[in-house]
């Protein structure tokens, strides 16, 4: 990849902060240097190192990008566009005599050396003012052919030395394998003469530059392709040279099971900005290409792999910072910024929910307005609108895409899990569930290594009661990634089936992969709560839910409140269920409350009443419609959901109905036959 080539051709990317502005808005905020503010920063977004070289690019004037000024403006308070340099405060800087006026008080006099310049100057410019006007018209016309060739190719105005263009290919063995080399090299002999410069690569030994191949070979253009890859994703840049100039024309960082899936999308984009950037074609715009520098790669990539893999809440904050530098070294790399969305959408599930889903908000919004049309960017957007309850938009999304881009298996698996939601908010409509089903089966096809396409099916197909195929496929989604959440779904399972021995087994290889994974943790304690090992099971719930923040899921609290409870802690029963109510309340505001959801909700309502000392009666209850109406739909909720519903029926003196509700999620979960509350249950009935 290439930094070099004539400067003056160069344009700064990114905005400017006003360093007036930004010593203003520090004083107000009450930090007294640079480095306290970018501590204050590296604490608000809990990161592991301070990041005191980006304040101080904004600082130093620095274009930026306009999510870096966003987050020195979260820290400082204050809305992020009264941080921007105005084109004003730019043309004040750039008039000498004016800030020498305003630093000294008075009109400029002949004794500086400066004014005795600008007055030579002056003169000067007033005796060729008069040639000035009889070649204005010559001025203009240079100046709008410069700034027309702002769009026009590198090398438009390049003339072929003989009757077409020559070109000079040379490329790695991993980009040549990946866009088929030969197949390229024939598209392109349609417009130029070619040369394979990478077989003769092999068999010389002489390390040869550009330059001097260009040289050698008296070519017009030389085209170096390279290709970076770590784990599943890869980079793939295509430089191209003349004469003594290089320039990185053609940079795509993406999965690579999206090439492998259409090669010819990827080298029909390559050939037209070849094209372009020679003069044969006037104008294209590449869908894939995004301008970044090779650090900015290098961290983009380990960003996705990281992100891909891991799904430790510790880990987030290291993927966080790898996206947000490449984004500070290449503003313009859209796809970095979908990444920071995507590992704040993750770590909102664990962290301050609305300060994590708002920044992620802005990235996403700043990777829309840069590539609208890239299909990890779209991905991404899927996710962010179904977190914050707008399933429905997202549905509408997928259909004003342009299907021609958006199909690799990132899209493809996005919109498959939107479809599950959708289902879940509508149990009733059964169409969401068949296309989610269908599109994670294509996106298998896609990429049968992508573990996360088997571990949706898996929670599809428990949702709708076929554990046993949940289970299969779980498992294959731990031979593709045996991370910490594959291990705890596929121990989930397994302890449903009651087979407790390979639960705690897949519960500890979860923690071998980190030690205070809380869903791990989470899970142990439901297994001693089942055992009535209460004192254990509040250990282990109470350590997960001290590997998350206030603002996490309320399954959490309910948890921890049921294993309080046993222990007569009533105290803190009654806070873990008040809490989870609350966090069910967000949700509802939120709009992505599903009916399980809502469900489990009334139960900790009802568990509330009953730790105050109120006596139920059903008839003239106030939740009495919604019970009845979720009773009856209860065929549509999840198994948590209808084991919660079966012992509401049961505080309210509902035998007939709990039991069938006992007897339905038992289909799916038998161990829930065990569950110590409904104990009484089954002593009712030997009773009678």
């Amino acid at each position: 990849m290439l930094n070099n080539g004539s400067k003056s051709r160069k344009r700064k990317r990114g905005i400017k902060a006003s360093r007036v502005k930004l010593e203003k808005a520090l004083a107000i905020a009450g930090y007294k240097t640079q480095a306290s503010l970018a501590e204050a920063i590296a604490d608000i977004e809990n990161l592991d190192s301070v990041p005191k070289d980006m304040v101080s690019k904004i600082f130093r004037e620095i274009p930026v990008s306009p999510y870096t000024i966003q987050r020195v403006a979260t820290a400082l308070n204050v809305e992020a566009y009264t941080l921007y340099k105005t084109t004003e405060e730019e043309k004040r800087e750039k008039t000498p005599v004016a800030q020498i006026s305003e630093r000294k008080g008075d009109t400029p006099t002949l004794k500086s050396p400066l004014n005795i310049r600008i007055i030579l100057l002056s003169i000067l410019l007033g005796a060729i003012g008069l040639a000035t006007i009889f070649t204005s018209s010559v001025l203009t016309i240079k100046v709008e052919q410069q700034t027309n060739k702002n769009h026009e190719g590198r090398f438009a105005n390049k003339k072929p030395i003989l009757g077409t263009f020559s070109l000079v290919v040379d490329s790695d063995e991993r980009s040549s394998k990946l866009l088929h080399l030969s197949l390229l090299i024939k598209k392109l002999e349609e417009s130029y003469t070619l040369s394979n410069y990478s077989q003769f690569n092999k068999i010389s030994s002489k390390d040869s530059t550009p330059s001097s191949i260009l040289h050698e070979l008296q070519a017009d253009f030389f085209l170096k392709i390279e290709a970076t890859e770590i784990g599943a994703f890869i980079n793939i840049t295509a430089s191209l040279y003349a004469d003594n100039e290089g320039k990185d024309i053609w940079s795509t960082s993406i999965r690579r099971s999206y090439i492998e899936l259409d090669v010819m999308l990827f080298l029909e984009d390559l050939i037209s900005t070849i094209e372009f950037e020679t003069g044969l074609r006037e104008a294209h715009t590449s869908k894939f290409s995004e301008p970044a520098n090779k650090l900015s790669v290098l961290n983009y990539l380990k960003g996705r792999e990281l992100l891909d893999q891991s799904q430790d809440f510790s880990n987030f904050k290291k993927i966080h910072e790898l996206f947000s530098t490449a984004v500070d070294t290449s503003p313009k790399f859209a796809s970095a910024y979908a990444g920071i969305c995507k590992a704040l959408i993750d770590e909102s599930w664990g962290g301050n929910e609305k300060l994590l889903l708002e920044q992620a908000q802005l990235a996403c919004d700043e990777a829309m307005n840069i590539a609208s049309y890239h299909p990890y960017i779209n991905a991404v957007n899927f996710y962010l609108l179904r977190r914050t309850g707008r399933v429905e938009e997202a549905l509408k999304l997928h259909e004003s895409v342009d299907d021609t881009w958006n199909k690799g298996v990132d899209y493809v698996h996005a919109l498959a899990e939107t479809n599950f939601d959708a289902y879940k908010q509508s149990p009733d409509i059964k169409e969401y569930i068949t296309e989610a089903k269908k599109l994670l089966n294509q996106a298998i096809l896609i990429d049968p290594s992508f573990w996360r396409s088997y571990n949706t099916l898996g929670l599809i197909e428990f949702s709708i009661g076929n554990t046993q195929a949940a289970i299969d496929s779980m498992a294959i989604a731990v031979t593709y990634n045996p991370n910490e959440l594959s291990y705890v779904n596929l121990g989930t399972l397994s302890f449903c089936q009651s087979n407790e021995k390979d639960a705690l087994n897949y519960f500890a290889e979860s923690l071998k992969l980190s030690t205070d994974y809380y869903l791990a943790n989470e899970m142990i304690g439901l297994v001693h709560y089942y055992n009535q090992n209460y004192q254990t099971s509040f250990e282990y719930r109470k350590k997960a839910l001290e590997s998350i923040s206030d603002y996490g899921v309320h399954n959490r609290y309910g948890a921890i409140a049921e294993s309080a409870e046993k222990l007569n802690m009533y105290v803190e029963a009654k806070e873990y269920y008040q809490q989870a109510l609350r966090i069910i309340e967000r949700d509802t505001l939120r709009g992505n409350l599903t009916p399980t959801d809502e469900a489990i909700g009334l139960y900790y309502n009802v568990k509330l009443r009953l730790l105050n000392g109120e006596k139920l009666h059903f008839d003239n209850d106030p939740l009495k419609p919604r019970i009845e109406s979720l009773t009856d739909s209860s065929a549509n909720l999840e198994s948590s959901a209808i084991i919660r519903l079966a012992l509401i029926n049961a505080y309210f003196e509902k035998f007939n109905q709990a039991q069938a509700l006992l007897t339905s999620a038992a289909k799916r979960c038998p161990t829930y036959i065990n569950l110590p509350d409904l104990a009484f249950l089954f002593e009712r009935d030997s009773a009678s």
